[in-house]
């Protein structure tokens, strides 16, 4: 597991390629909390290229203490490529336990277990064509009937978000927001996205 320390400011981890604080924590725990409390589903949040797993495992630790608010059990699973020649899981992982972690076999390839994701997480994504795969598979599979889906979030650099942003555009039914800065978490030159289902008020019912 994750021995770090995180202050409120965002500040650099060798193992990471995202600024890390508790404020970041804070912040997506709070968004994944309660997007995953509308479906009884199994709820499994999988973070697309988790690297050495540090943000999943400091989330982990997160939850087990307790800090998600009522929701009952939220399961973060860190997916990266298989090591060369295997089929196991990347030598990249460092901090993950191995039940929280599973691989692909190649940059190319999607992880079966999205389809049984509440939340999908992306954090410093290299192709935006992959991260498209990725939610027209999962907004697929709420239009079948198995509505586990609920919110995608993309974690990476402000420069980068012109090429990702196009991805998120198109599913009918969904909202993208941007984190502001001064509640993110990040450094300046970083950014939170989501893109989260909407609510379809039932007569009778709160949304």
């Amino acid at each position: 597991m994750a021995d770090v320390k995180l202050d409120k400011e965002p500040t650099r981890h060798p193992d990471c390629c995202l600024s890390l604080s508790s404020t970041l924590l804070d912040v997506l725990t709070s968004i994944v909390s309660h997007c995953a409390a509308r479906t009884n589903a199994d709820q499994l949040v999988l973070s697309i290229g988790s690297g050495s797993g540090l943000l999943e495992a400091l989330l982990l630790e997160r939850w087990a203490g307790g800090a998600t608010n009522g929701v009952s059990h939220l399961f973060i699973e860190g997916v990266e490529v298989q090591k060369p020649g295997g089929d196991t899981p990347s030598l990249l992982n460092k901090y993950l336990p191995e039940q929280h972690h599973s691989a692909v076999k190649g940059t190319w390839d999607l992880s079966p277990r999205a389809a049984d994701a509440v939340v999908l997480i992306f954090v410093y994504p290299r192709s935006p064509a992959l991260l498209r795969r990725y939610l027209e598979e999962a907004t697929c599979e709420e239009a079948l009937g198995r509505n586990r889906f609920q919110l995608a979030i993309w974690l990476g650099p402000k420069c980068d978000w012109t090429e990702f942003e196009g991805c998120f555009a198109g599913f009918s039914g969904w909202n993208l927001r941007v984190i502001p800065d001064e509640e993110s978490g990040l450094f300046g030159y970083e950014m939170l996205a989501v893109l989260e289902r909407q609510i379809v008020a039932v007569a009778g019912r709160e949304p």
